[in-house]
């Protein structure tokens, strides 16, 4: 498995993969190292789990909305 993209950075999926903790220990190790000095991958990361953030609270509202 080729580990990062053509530019050294995490791909879409793996960020995914790594928020949702869907990796073997040791891939999570070396995604982990490379994240710690890659401000893009930091960058990703936050942005993605923003996102994550934002739908859950929008089901939350609309679970809560009453009809």
């Amino acid at each position: 498995m080729k580990m990062f993209g053509k530019n050294k950075c995490l791909k879409d999926w793996q960020v995914q993969a790594y928020i949702d903790n869907e990796l073997d220990e040791n891939t999570i190790s070396k995604l982990t190292v490379h994240i710690e000095k890659c401000k893009c991958c930091q960058e990703k990361i936050e942005a993605r789990k923003s996102r994550i953030d934002k739908v859950f609270i929008q089901v939350d509202i609309l679970t809560d909305y009453d009809y």
